[in-house]
């Protein structure tokens, strides 16, 4: 059959755009980011995920998401799993001593990786040019630390010389509770009282932070919270205990989005550090694509933000 002008013409055109396409679309469409996170059930957790996990589907890459159950062990496993299947890693490790673990796994798996989250502790990956740490370089205890240290007095309300403070955190269970709980104790002069593990919710957090300040009284100085809602539930125990923040008892809170926020302009809580997740989440996609590349990052480097009266 003689094809006539017109069809060739339309033939033409249709293969120039099948080229044009083929040009102009994302090269990372391609390119599998595979996510290992240290567990699944951490509320506290999931805005940021599910930012980052969008992020990078805009980006044009695909996400395969694994989840560690707070075993490091089992994290290394997909990790070695992963390497067959992936272009990128992106891992949030379950534990910041595991470091040398993570590093001989990584140099096994030979791909491009971002750390999130904590910090390893050690220099196993200085060697390593794939891997690239995106998050805070300062421990959220010395974070909140620092807040109390700018307290009248230094939080001593009742004048003894001494501290007196309770934490609330997550479950025992959670590798970012028993992380962030750790980090405090080691930042923290004076006296605890007690370390309570809440489930992350607000109800449960004010249950177990009435029974702490029922328990210990006007020992009670400062309330040291690690995560959104915990601090929110501290704030109603305080509340309802007749206790007045800022006067008799100080609250620290830990913050990943605005409802802290709400609690220091109604001073239902003293202060509180922020997480800038939004900044982090472009750097761990920079960072990516400049890996996939085998180009080196530009150091970043992020510190947790104060929220204060």
């Amino acid at each position: 059959m003689k094809l006539k002008l017109p069809h060739i013409l339309l033939a033409a055109a249709v293969l120039t755009g099948a080229v044009l396409l083929w040009i102009l679309w994302p090269s990372n469409s391609a390119k599998t980011v595979g996510i290992v996170y240290a567990e699944q059930n951490n509320p506290e957790n999931t805005p940021y995920r599910q930012s980052l996990e969008q992020a990078l589907t805009d980006a044009g890459y695909k996400p395969e998401i694994y989840h560690s159950g707070a075993n490091q062990q089992t994290q290394l496993e997909y990790i070695h799993q992963l390497s067959k299947d992936c272009d990128a890693l992106i891992i949030e490790p379950v534990m910041i001593s595991a470091g040398a673990e993570l590093s001989q796994a990584l140099t096994q798996a030979d791909l491009p990786a971002v750390l999130i989250g904590r910090q390893t502790e050690g220099d196993y990956f200085n060697e390593n040019k794939q891997v690239y740490f995106v998050g805070s370089t300062t421990p959220s205890g010395a974070a909140q630390s620092a807040l109390l240290q700018a307290l009248p007095q230094g939080g001593d309300v009742n004048g003894n010389g001494t501290v007196s403070y309770m934490i609330l955190t997550g479950p025992d269970t959670s590798p970012e509770a028993l992380a962030r709980a750790g980090s405090l104790e080691r930042y923290l002069d004076g006296e605890l009282l007690t370390a309570q593990h809440t489930d992350w919710t607000a109800d449960n957090s004010k249950d177990l932070c009435a029974a702490g300040i029922s328990a210990y009284g006007k020992d009670v100085e400062v309330i040291f919270c690690c995560g959104t809602q915990i601090t929110c539930g501290a704030a109603q125990a305080v509340q309802d205990s007749r206790r007045i923040v800022d006067k008799d008892i100080y609250i620290i809170g830990f913050d990943d989005g605005d409802a802290i926020a709400e609690q220091i302009g109604s001073e239902a809580i003293t202060a509180a550090i922020v997480s800038d997740s939004p900044m982090q989440i472009d750097a761990v996609i920079t960072a990516i694509g400049a890996l996939l590349d085998g180009k080196t990052p530009a150091p970043v480097s992020f510190s947790y933000k104060e929220r204060t009266k």
